[in-house]
């Protein structure tokens, strides 16, 4: 049996949007060479990808009308439009390429972490109880 070892404890953030702390991390996002400002974004293990505001591609240079657009669904089944793009994705010192989502009808304070970009860099647990993201590295080191 394996075990696993966290190197990080980080505690959960309350967003603008909650009430509620939640397991999030700072992110940064770079294309064109662009970078966006730092974004609070939720850990969601239940989001199959990552999704932005669409300002944040605004922000990227990115031109959605390049993008392929696709039909993403809430939690609640309910239907979104996302634009898909490569960009690089700067967390917890870290930096690698992913294809994200931009979303307009996204709240413009939230971001999702999705399984798809950061699980395949990071191992994560959530300390519900200590109210903390337990983080571990792939091979590399922060």
């Amino acid at each position: 049996m394996r075990t696993v070892a966290f190197g990080l404890a980080i505690p959960y953030h309350t967003a603008m949007s909650s009430q509620v702390p939640e397991p999030r991390l700072t992110v940064r996002l770079y294309s064109n060479g662009r970078v966006s400002p730092p974004i609070l974004a939720l850990v969601d293990s239940g989001a199959d990808e990552s999704v932005f505001h669409l300002d944040i591609a605004t922000l990227l240079g990115i031109d959605v009308s390049t993008c392929v657009a696709e039909t993403g669904y809430t939690a609640t089944g309910e239907p979104f439009t996302t634009y898909r793009s490569p960009v690089t994705i700067e967390a917890l010192g870290l930096h690698f390429n992913a294809t994200v989502s931009f979303a307009p009808d996204l709240d413009p304070t939230e971001a999702l972490l999705g399984r798809a970009e950061l699980f395949n860099e990071f191992l994560f647990a959530f300390d519900q109880r200590r109210r903390a993201l337990l983080v571990g590295f792939y091979g590399a080191t922060r």
